[in-house]
């Protein structure tokens, strides 16, 4: 047995189809098909550009506008291109990360200041912090926090 992690946008590679078209699906593929897909690919790099690796760790901080000004895209192209590769487009990957990284800065803590999170996170208010926690979470920060266990992401559901 064994396990991968593909960065955002990793697997567009080694699938037929692109990430938006399976983006909702299961996705069951071989060990050996994938095995020798990566066998079979010409290079695999690991270091990732500082726009990428800026729009995975802080996309509150670098604009969409940025990146295609800094790739040489038009916008329409640049979204179809990253909806492709990454299965969402760049805002909503970018509320996500944004998400994710709220729940990395509060992972193991018994008391959080949200409002300090919410805002080091790229959240300019209050009600549109709780609305996308509970939108990606279905639960409040405050009942996230009670429910949290040792491993990031994981809450028990009942």
């Amino acid at each position: 047995m064994f396990g991968i992690q593909f960065r955002p946008g990793g697997t567009y590679p080694f699938f037929r189809s692109p990430t938006s078209e399976i983006q909702n699906a299961l996705l069951w593929r071989s060990t050996l098909e994938l095995h020798g897909a990566v066998l079979l690919s010409q290079s695999i790099n690991l270091e990732s550009s500082s726009i990428e690796e800026q729009f995975c760790r802080i996309p509150h901080k670098v604009s969409v506008g940025e990146v295609m000004k800094e790739i040489g895209l038009r916008q329409r192209r640049f979204i179809e291109l990253f909806s492709d590769q990454v299965g969402l487009t760049p805002k909503a990957f970018g509320r996500v990360r944004r998400f994710q990284r709220i729940l990395e800065t509060v992972h193991r803590k018994s008391e959080v200041n949200w409002v300090g999170v919410a805002l080091d996170c790229g959240y300019y208010d209050q009600p549109h912090f709780i609305h996308d926690f509970r939108e990606f979470s279905g639960l409040t920060p405050t009942q996230y926090l009670a429910r949290a266990t040792e491993h990031l992401n994981h809450v028990p559901l009942a």
